[in-house]
């Protein structure tokens, strides 16, 4: 996208009066990211992506402000500061044209006696925020970690809690969450706030062997992307019968390995790609090896910028396929080469962390 057009995109977002309008605008800037046939160029990928979701950041940051100043309209105004922080692909600025909510409110800590206040203002934010964003066009996670949820909104102390909560009982699921917090990202507000629960969680994990045995068992599943002599597996029925899984089989295993290995080795990078420089840097993934995982990393979010849509209640969704009549002998080469050094960064990180001692944790 040339830059011209982007800072219009850029100004039409900043100008737009109400959500109907941004939802408009979110519809026009699909597809026109989406390469055609093939994945040259890293560079060029990457770009896109980049730009894709800086318009997804100013889009939902224009949404909060609009929802703030509906509640000032009614004679509500933020009683702290707080700043809004996306979790997931949102979190590591990868969105796919087709992307979902995962969000979440934190703010400061006040006195008991003013909590209760501000627990309602939140709430009534936090609500409108997430039916904004349904309505231009992003749909809330299946798991539901939005900032409607009262489990994803509140104070400082409320997510620091929960933290030690989780880190000390590290169940599946627990160790699930500190996940999805090892992704977090403040895009509204004072992002202090975040950086304070950031560094909590780092404490937390810190020599904490179970938590991050837990992490290593939560991310094992590797969906497989290819058979035993190398042919890829292709859906064999229904709506996108011949096509290709991307999304579980490829895009999840590249960022649960790359996040694993960062979240183990103390390393703060949020996005995939400046994680995998980092581990590089770090001596953690041998030059070669990282080179290529960035190269395939920028490849398959080209990949996922060709993944087919799901019409499900009147509203798009991405179907995480890559469809038949898009793979031609080249690019499935290029989605073979994907499929296989994402197999073996999985088993890479899942190898070197078990192999990990507590002391070793930073």
């Amino acid at each position: 996208m040339t830059i011209p057009l982007i800072a219009q995109i850029f100004q039409d977002i900043d100008e737009a009066p109400h959500v109907d309008r941004l939802r408009v605008i979110n519809r026009q800037s699909r597809g026109v990211f989406a390469p055609e046939g093939s994945l040259d160029g890293a560079h060029g990928l990457l770009a896109m992506s980049a730009q894709l979701n800086q318009i997804h950041d100013k889009i939902i940051c224009r949404t909060i402000w609009l929802a703030e100043a509906e509640l000032k309209k009614q004679g509500h105004l933020p009683p702290c500061a707080y700043t809004f922080v996306l979790f997931g692909s949102g979190g590591r600025s990868e969105r796919s044209a087709l992307s979902d909510q995962d969000n979440g409110i934190i703010y400061e800590d006040l006195a008991p006696e003013r909590s209760q206040d501000t627990e309602q203002y939140f709430k009534k934010l936090g609500e409108a925020i997430e039916a904004s964003l349904q309505a231009i066009g992003y749909p809330p996670c299946a798991g539901g970690v939005t900032c409607g949820q009262p489990a994803w909104r509140g104070p400082v102390a409320f997510w620091t809690n929960r933290l030690d909560k989780w880190s000390e009982a590290p169940i599946w699921e627990h160790a699930r969450y500190m996940l999805i917090v090892a992704d977090m990202r403040p895009v509204y507000g004072e992002g202090r706030l975040a950086a304070a629960v950031s560094d909590h969680f780092r404490t937390c994990l810190g020599g904490n062997s179970a938590l991050v045995d837990a992490m290593r068992e939560n991310v094992r599943y590797r969906k497989p992307g290819t058979g035993f002599f190398g042919n890829l597996l292709k859906i064999r029925y229904g709506e996108h019968a011949g096509g290709v899984e991307i999304k579980y089989a490829l895009y999840i295993p590249l960022v649960n390995a790359v996040r694993l290995l960062t979240v183990v080795h103390g390393i703060e990078a949020i996005s995939t790609i400046e994680r995998i420089r980092q581990l590089e840097g770090a001596g953690i993934l041998p030059r070669p090896f990282a080179s290529l995982v960035l190269q395939r990393f920028a490849e398959t979010i080209g990949l996922r910028a060709m993944i087919a849509a799901d019409e499900w209640d009147r509203r798009l969704e991405s179907s995480g396929i890559v469809k038949a009549d898009r793979l031609t002998k080249r690019l499935q080469s290029q989605v073979k080469g994907c499929f296989s050094t994402a197999k073996k960064l999985h088993q890479f990180a899942q190898a070197q962390v078990k192999q990990m001692k507590q002391d070793d944790f930073p």
